[in-house]
């Protein structure tokens, strides 16, 4: 009897195999390439969202800073139904809005989804006055940026009662670059026009500047390089500021600071978006509008020494 021995080649199990490698690898590039595209399908969506609801809050604060004074000063109060503006909606919120549902210090300024889009969009606005834009309790003051040629008005009576500020007050400042200091020019006026004026040069000048009947200032204060304290003892409406030589950050410290005027109106405006779900974002934006005052040429027409030519 002879043994015969048979070879016998499993070809099919390896073709079971290769065929599963090859799809297992081509799997794992299907989920790489569908992972990327939903990470930039969400990146996306994400910066869309967050331009859209920041525009919308942009939106609600370009509304209400458009808005008359005595309008502001009655959404102030902090309840929108205390008074009509809009006859419409019956309430203070300007035309154009809708006081909120839930909330009687807010007014509301919609934007409606488009066709085809179920996103709908509101700003949410609350408005307050404000006397300091810097608060931490000990060095609560007033500040702003000032560039050579503009001017910044301070009031010195309120707004709301007519009480006159009485005291000392600090003009502090920096300059705004490295490599120049900053004077300050002050003028404080009254109904029957400037109780006084001068130019504040700093302690330590960059530079040379003869300017007659200047001052030189003191020692700073927090992050402002100089001061110098000015003296209110009369009724006076309001004090006047220009920065010299360079741009200058500015900080009005007063001596006594529980009758110092309302300076202006806080506008806070927060964006939401929402759809059939409900709320899915927001994003806040806080505006300081100061009360009108005249501009840079006032002081030339109105307060020069003489004629003007």
């Amino acid at each position: 009897m002879k043994n015969k021995f048979i070879n016998y080649n499993n070809s099919s199990g390896q073709a079971l195999l290769f065929i599963v490698v090859a799809m297992s690898v081509a799997l794992a590039i299907g989920i790489a390439v569908s992972s990327r595209t939903l990470t930039s399908l969400r990146r996306t969506t994400s910066t869309d969202t967050s331009t859209r609801v920041f525009a919308t809050a942009e939106g609600g604060i370009e509304w209400f800073l458009r808005q008359p004074t005595d309008v502001l000063m009655e959404l102030s109060d902090g309840d929108v139904n205390n008074g009509v503006n809009c006859p419409a909606t019956n309430s203070e919120c300007p035309c154009g809005t809708l006081p909120h549902p839930t909330d009687n210090s807010a007014c509301i300024l919609e934007y409606p989804g488009q066709s085809g889009d179920s996103i709908n969009a509101q700003a949410s606005v609350r408005i307050s006055t404000f006397t300091w834009n810097f608060q931490d309790g000990a060095n609560d003051h007033y500040w702003f940026n000032l560039d050579p040629g503009d001017v910044k008005e301070v009031r010195l009576v309120n707004i709301a009662n007519n009480v006159y500020y009485q005291g000392n007050i600090d003009i502090c400042w920096r300059s705004l670059e490295a490599s120049q200091s900053s004077g300050i020019y002050f003028a404080t006026y009254s109904s029957g026009g400037v109780v006084s004026k001068g130019v504040a040069s700093p302690t330590f000048p960059v530079g040379t500047y003869d300017v007659g009947g200047d001052v030189n200032a003191g020692a700073g204060r927090l992050d402002f390089d100089q001061c110098y304290r000015i003296n209110i003892n009369t009724n006076r409406t309001g004090l006047r500021l220009k920065s010299l030589y360079a741009p200058s950050k500015v900080g009005i410290f007063p001596a006594t600071s529980n009758n110092f005027p309302l300076q202006g109106f806080l506008i806070e405006s927060t964006g939401e978006i929402s759809d059939d779900s409900g709320i899915r974002v927001t994003k806040r934006i806080q505006v300081y509008r100061s009360f009108p005052y005249m501009p840079s040429i006032f002081d030339y027409a109105v307060y020069s020494d003489g004629d003007i030519d």
